[in-house]
């Protein structure tokens, strides 16, 4: 698989040589196809996920009414977001056309679970007036739903990993990787982030 850089490199050369020739019109093959191909790719995949970010936060921000809330909810999607990427990168994986859906699977899946313990946390928070005993009982109830909800994501993508096609067996893998740390930093992350900081907005009772 020739480097995407070193293709362009050969075309920009192969276009200064064949400037003047009347008879070269166009390049082609494979290589340059593909190369093509990745570099749409990565440019869909980044513009998505900024995409994806940037109104998640705005969706939360508008419904706790609150900037911190959309902050706090985004930062599991952004850890798993990196570890998922050096993955990615440690392992020599590409960013093809299967794994390129990683990101929107992640985030689809991955913001319920801290949007359900916030949630959860906040209702807490109002009847106990405690913020650790909004996150005991948060992580008590809606915890547990939360864990079986992530497991079951879990055993399902698992079976790609039995896949003969290799981006599936990638696609599997990463998935599970990057649901389990969603799930940990919704459950570990954000709740130690609430005893710290004590977010203002979740003692707030009126939400749209």
């Amino acid at each position: 698989k020739a480097d995407g850089f070193i293709i362009k490199k050969v075309v920009k050369q192969i276009k200064a040589l064949t400037e003047d020739d009347p008879n070269v019109t166009m390049l082609g093959g494979e290589a340059l196809i593909t190369s093509d191909m990745n570099l749409a790719i990565v440019n869909g995949q980044v513009k998505s996920l900024i995409f994806a970010i940037v109104a998640i936060m705005i969706i939360l921000m508008l419904v706790f009414r609150s900037f911190t809330a959309g902050i706090l909810a985004s930062l599991p999607l952004l850890l798993a977001e990196g570890i998922l990427f050096g993955l990615m990168g440690y392992f020599g994986i590409r960013l093809d056309s299967a794994t390129a859906l990683l990101s929107s699977v992640m985030i689809g899946v991955g913001v319920d679970y801290t949007i359900h313990f916030l949630w959860r946390y906040r209702e807490e928070y109002h009847h106990s007036n405690s913020a650790e005993e909004g996150v005991r009982k948060a992580l008590l109830g809606s915890g547990k739903g939360i864990i079986f909800n992530a497991w079951s994501v879990i055993v399902g993508f698992a079976a790609l990993i039995f896949s003969s096609f290799l981006p599936i067996q990638y696609f599997g893998f990463l998935v599970i990787i990057s649901i389990s740390v969603c799930l940990i930093a919704a459950l570990v992350l954000v709740p130690a982030m609430c005893l710290v900081f004590k977010p203002k907005f979740l003692e707030l009772k009126e939400t749209l």
